[in-house]
């Protein structure tokens, strides 16, 4: 037979192996010999792509739904890794914005988006100038009033910002869905206010039933991984017994107002609702507690939602140990 060059080459039988060989053999590694500069070139590459990477990593949300913790000026936040994105209330948006950032104690990687609270048309270009300045890397957007008198004007917003920045839009959980519903604005995230429910008597804050009734019906326009669980870290104080009619404006309270005031009081965990009651002295309390952050939290690991939490200077320590 001829080899490849065309020169005659005498045909030889394989070897014939023994046990002992074979096993040898294939146990043994067999290393391609690499050309030096393209070593050099394959592990350039390999240190650019990881520092890209890096930096990247640490500018964007992160690929599970995240967590979102509002921070506000009257209550001392209590900050913890298990919160991705920081979103204190600094600025309000009127005829001009008015509001300063302040220095915040930061986790590696945890990002902050300051939310815009937006009262009325405000020019687009001097909003995203003003972001743009401060180097934010996306914002919280909230614009209650204006998301039902003008939410063209809100769409059109959030797809100028979205060409420069991360947008998280808060709304309500009563919205009615429809293809041009507030569910229909292009957002990354929509933080829903999954917390206040009030149906005229005195019981949860957060029901979980009415959580899940909502989040589902959400669902239906929106992908999981879009939308954020709201979770209430404050209660209220009712006049009242727990199922009475409201019959006075509720006081809200947060952890340091529990504290004291729960000492004496009867405990009442309703375990269908999921919701924590004190009650004491012609007052109920509902205030969550570690399980209640549990169960909820739990909830939204299950249906792939993410969290959000107003806000992290009002609950107690221990309601991070629920988180993720």
């Amino acid at each position: 037979m001829k080899s490849r060059s065309g020169k005659s080459k005498k045909q030889e039988q394989p070897p014939v192996e023994t046990p002992a060989k074979g096993r040898e053999r294939k146990r043994g590694i067999q290393l391609p010999i690499l050309n030096p500069n393209a070593t050099l070139f394959y592990l350039c590459a390999f240190g650019i792509l990881v520092y890209i990477y890096q930096q990247w990593n640490t500018t964007s949300i992160p690929h599970t739904p995240p967590t979102l913790g509002f921070v506000t000026p009257w209550n001392k936040p209590i900050n913890n890794p298990k919160v991705d994105i920081l979103s204190p209330v600094w600025y309000e948006v009127n005829q001009e914005i008015t509001g300063e950032p302040q220095k915040l104690d930061l986790y590696p990687n945890q990002l902050v988006f300051p939310r815009y609270n937006i009262n009325g048309e405000y020019p687009v270009e001097k909003l995203l100038d003003h972001i743009t300045k401060h180097e934010y890397k996306g914002i919280v957007l909230e614009a209650t009033l204006l998301l039902h008198r003008n939410p063209e004007y809100i769409s059109n917003l959030v797809k100028k910002l979205k060409s420069a920045i991360k947008v998280i839009l808060v709304c309500s959980p009563h919205e009615q869905l429809s293809p041009d519903s507030v569910y229909s604005i292009p957002a990354d995230y929509f933080a829903v206010m999954t917390y206040d429910y009030n149906d005229g008597r005195i019981g949860g804050n957060s029901p979980l039933p009415w959580v899940a009734n909502t989040m589902s019906r959400l669902k239906r326009l929106v992908p999981p991984h879009k939308l954020l669980v709201g979770i209430p870290f404050y209660g209220y104080k009712h006049k009242g017994t727990l199922g009475g009619k409201m019959t006075a404006q509720a006081e809200a309270v947060v952890n340091r107002d529990v504290i004291e005031w729960k000492e004496g009081a009867q405990e009442v965990y309703q375990s269908d609702i999921q919701e924590q009651f004190y009650i004491k002295q012609g007052y109920t309390v509902v205030f969550p507690n570690e399980e209640f952050i549990k169960k909820r939290v739990e909830y939204a690991k299950r249906e792939g939602f993410g969290i959000s939490i107003w806000e992290i200077g009002q609950g107690a320590p221990t309601f991070y140990d629920a988180l993720k």
